[in-house]
């Protein structure tokens, strides 16, 4: 999960008024818990049911024990799928996946992607939608640190170069 539940206080007073016990203080754990609220046999079905309960900007993935597929929510903040051959990849930005793949699919705000090693299936507010497959022109060691140990070190000693481009 990456994001703020807006209104986790409240859900969290509801889940555990209804017998939710609850482990953490994060405002992750409520997603859990909507999931397993409305999971009544379909996984896809209960994490969109869970996504129309929360408030705020996020991006997350759900998994189940037993279920092949992942499924990620988008509002408000990035969330990219990277297109592999029977492997697929969740990440927030180009640069988690490019060592992998560079072909990439870009989720829009309310997509719900269910990703699985063979296929990809996305839907907003319940109906399938494509999306396009684009190639990222980064290489990874285009996007890496570049042998820098921290990105901000990179970022200061690219500084004169980046400026020239601009």
């Amino acid at each position: 999960h990456n994001g703020v539940i807006g209104n986790f206080d409240r859900l969290k007073k509801e889940l555990i008024s209804a017998g939710h016990c609850f482990s953490s203080e994060t405002d992750t754990e409520v997603i859990a818990h909507l999931i397993e609220k409305y999971y009544r046999g379909n996984f896809e079905e209960a994490v969109g049911k869970a996504v129309n309960d929360i408030e705020g900007s996020y991006t997350f993935i759900a998994m189940m024990e037993g279920n092949p597929e992942l499924v990620a929510a988008r509002k408000d903040s990035p969330l990219i799928i990277g297109l592999g051959d029977h492997e697929n990849f969740i990440a927030s930005d180009v640069p988690a996946i490019l060592d992998y793949t560079n072909r990439i699919t870009y989720l829009e705000n309310g997509d719900l992607a269910v990703v699985t090693k063979n296929s990809i299936k996305i839907t907003q507010n319940r109906v399938p939608v494509t999306r396009k497959e684009q190639r990222s022109p980064w290489s990874a060691g285009d996007a890496g640190r570049g042998g820098y140990e921290h990105f901000m070190l990179k970022e200061i000693n690219e500084e004169p170069r980046v400026i020239t481009d601009t």
